[in-house]
């Protein structure tokens, strides 16, 4: 059974999420056809780059929406390169932690 933990995402500026997972498998999913339309997500750019990974494993944005990284992983588009950009988001840390990492360096 293969890794399903994520090493690290980047949303694309046309709502591309990009996946690796930590067994080195690289996915790739179209944002506008998975949210519904409805979401935040769909309409906004901005807000849709600010996905996070939440646990290790799961891809989340801070309205609590969130995707299960075995869909991705079974359903995602199978890649060969991850795109190089310094906006990549690391794998580390919780939404909070983000935040608050954020938020010290306005206020200092």
């Amino acid at each position: 059974m293969p890794n399903k933990n994520i090493k690290k995402i980047f949303v694309g500026e046309n709502f591309d999420l990009y996946v690796v997972f930590a067994d080195g498998e690289m996915r790739y999913v179209d944002l506008k056809v998975w949210i519904d339309g409805k979401s935040r997500i769909k309409q906004d750019i901005a807000f849709c780059k600010q996905a996070f990974i939440e646990h290790g494993s799961i891809i989340s944005w801070p309205t609590g929406i969130s995707i299960d990284p075995e869909i991705i992983y079974d359903k995602g588009k199978k890649i060969k390169t991850f795109p190089k950009t310094e906006k990549e988001l690391p794998a580390t840390g919780s939404y909070c932690e983000k935040v608050r990492a954020a938020l010290a360096k306005v206020v200092k």
